[in-house]
């Protein structure tokens, strides 16, 4: 494997897409020079890649926005930003073509919502963009449950066809950027069918891994406790697994830990969603902690308290959480959609169930009932990891694609 000098873009917070570009970059910078393209705006408190490559570029990007009362006209302010952002790819595309590079290595920025940037289309250098998933509102049915006030609503609905202008403007950015590369990346079957449903791309699967190093059994005693772990908002669906854990009888109902990445302080949906998900625990008599921001080890922890993590997120284009949980040896009950049915096999590392909350249940209290079955399933789950999901394995395949591209 020749050393390939390797441009790397990316401008996420947190959460699995940015371990994922923290993790590949980890072995990459192993065999290869790599240099960080970033935005002033990105967010590298957790997951740093700084330490890991040999020079960092950040270029200044900052949003225009109005602050309350006049907070409701950001969607005007929207489309001058988007345009703005546009213009610093394009000086970044520069610095990247005029620093000799071999392969561009792109991620996903964050607008708000993740986006394909637009650096793609003024690369000259060889590039492949590896996409996590599509833009959400293409495809996604989800609704809020909150409580909006009376003022909210009305606003929603006079500013409804300015959003869906909006909406549509980004999503023709979108789409034009992701045809500009030279390959398309992801992480799961599934997503490869959404990128072409949506985009008419064919993408390569490029499968995620975990570090087991970091995630491996512990010996410290499981506690009658489940796992439920993700953003809180609708579409990880905490709320679907309190109704799972009411449907238990209740002398082997276990707690229930939600775990999530820090909320921001506009994160209004989040907070919301929270205060929807204490009180549906409350009114269904489920004990459910909320646990925010914790650390790596933190989460190894919790991964070997519990007996079961569960997975009943909403089309979930792939998903770190059941290979973490399952290199700590501890198996998983997941809905068995999108990606989670390429990492979780059925009764031997894992339930998959459909979304239906009396079979998710069932699921949990088989598992709960026979301690033998949950201990041996756990112990396949180590070996399954070990040998199919690491992040050696996950990036010598991205490697193989890096010298395609240059080669083409």
């Amino acid at each position: 494997m020749p050393n390939l000098k390797i441009a790397l873009f990316h401008s996420l917070i947190y959460g699995g897409a940015k371990r994922s570009v923290f993790e590949l970059t980890k072995v990459l910078s192993k065999r290869h020079t790599v240099d960080l393209y970033n935005l002033s705006v990105t967010g590298e408190d957790m997951f740093d890649l700084r330490p890991l490559v040999r020079n960092v570029y950040t270029f200044k990007y900052e949003k225009l926005f109005f602050k309350k009362p006049l907070g409701f006209l950001n969607i005007f302010i929207d489309f001058l930003n988007l345009y703005r952002l546009n213009k610093v790819y394009f000086k970044i595309a520069r610095a990247i073509d005029d620093g000799g590079y071999d392969i561009a290595f792109i991620h996903a920025s964050f607008f708000y919502y993740p986006h394909f940037p637009a650096l793609l289309r003024y690369l000259d250098t060889p590039s492949v963009f590896y996409c996590q998933e599509v833009y959400r509102p293409y495809n996604t049915g989800v609704s809020i449950k909150t409580q909006a006030s009376l003022k909210r609503k009305i606003l929603c609905l006079l500013y409804m066809p300015i959003y869906k202008l909006y909406t549509y403007y980004f999503q023709r950015n979108d789409r034009y950027n992701i045809t500009q590369a030279d390959l398309v990346c992801c992480n799961s079957s599934y997503e490869r069918e959404e990128i072409y449903k949506t985009y008419t791309i064919s993408a390569k699967v490029n499968y995620l891994g975990v570090d087991v190093q970091k995630f491996k059994p512990r010996d410290i005693l499981k506690e009658n406790l489940v796992l439920s772990i993700g953003h809180v908002e609708p579409r990880k669906a905490h709320d679907f697994v309190i109704l799972a854990l009411a449907a238990l009888p209740r002398q082997i109902r276990p707690k229930l830990s939600v775990i999530y990445p820090p909320l921001t302080k506009d994160a209004t949906i989040g907070i919301e969603h929270k205060r929807y998900l204490e009180q549906l625990a409350d009114d269904n008599d489920v004990e459910v902690l909320f646990f925010e921001g914790v650390s790596e080890e933190e989460l190894v922890l919790f991964y070997n308290k519990a007996k079961l993590t569960t997975c009943a997120f909403i089309s979930e284009p792939f998903g770190l959480v059941p290979l973490e949980s399952m290199a700590c040896q501890t198996p998983v009950i997941a809905i068995g959609e999108g990606g989670l049915k390429e990492s979780v096999i059925h009764n031997q590392t894992g339930i998959l169930t459909k979304r239906d909350i009396i079979e998710f249940s069932r699921a949990i209290e088989y598992l709960l009932k026979n301690e033998e079955i949950r201990i041996k399933m756990g112990r396949f789950c180590r070996r399954y990891v070990l040998e199919n999901w690491t992040w050696e394995k996950s990036a010598g395949e991205l490697e193989k694609s890096f010298l395609s591209i240059i080669k083409n």
